[in-house]
């Protein structure tokens, strides 16, 4: 039976869990299963560790979920949204529960800076978790020639030629927006998890979030 490993002593620990909902989170059926699924996983295993729960859908705005604790019964896991978590919170005006864990499941792909973002997130909590879910071409892109590139939360498209030089320029500006990420994540004290989709899923390995400590 998993749960959430609770980090301190408390009568009535919490957990706040915030599933990405845009756009970007669908590009692949695997990637949206591997969001939903860990999501729900998390959700039910705070439950069996005797968290108060609360689970917030981050599409247009911060929804919070009234079925929290039975994962199958959510109301919104359509990851449809063309707005990114950044702006959602821009507008939340709060209502996370305080002195908890709060986890965070998201592909951290949009181009607001993230201190912002991480420091709502992590206001009033206990300990704050972001998990990163990416599929491999996002990492590393295996396309070449020429290529219509679509912009999941815009819709708008961009015929390209794609050389090497192209993919070298991506890969440089990728490594420096996972850089910024961390570096942001590591001032605010929170934990960011890397899963690549692929590995994770359908196998569903879970021994990041055991080696990190989120479950146990």
């Amino acid at each position: 039976q998993l749960m959430v490993k609770l980090y301190s002593e408390e009568v009535d620990p919490r957990c706040d869990i915030v599933l990405d909902n845009s756009a970007s989170m669908a590009v692949r059926e695997e990637k949206a299963a591997a969001a939903a699924g860990v999501a729900a996983l998390l959700a039910q295993s705070a439950v069996n560790a005797g968290f108060s729960l609360a689970v917030w859908h981050c599409g247009e705005k911060l929804e919070k979920e009234e079925r929290a604790a039975f994962p199958l019964e959510w109301s919104c896991c359509d990851f449809g949204s063309d707005t990114s978590p950044g702006e959602a919170f821009d507008s939340f005006a709060g209502g996370f529960q305080s002195r908890g864990i709060r986890i965070a499941v998201t592909d951290l792909l949009w181009p607001e800076e993230p201190r912002r973002f991480l420091r709502r997130l992590s206001d009033g909590a206990m300990r704050t978790v972001v998990i990163q879910l990416l599929t491999r071409d996002e990492q590393i892109p295996a396309i070449s020639g020429s290529v219509s590139l679509v912009d999941a939360e815009s819709g708008e498209v961009r015929e390209l030629m794609v050389d090497e030089a192209i993919l070298a320029r991506y890969r440089e500006r990728f490594a420096r927006h996972q850089e910024l990420w961390s570096r942001a994540a590591e001032e605010y004290g929170i934990r960011l998890i890397r899963l690549t989709v692929e590995e994770f899923y359908p196998s569903w390995d879970l021994r990041e979030l055991f080696r990190c400590g989120v479950l146990k």
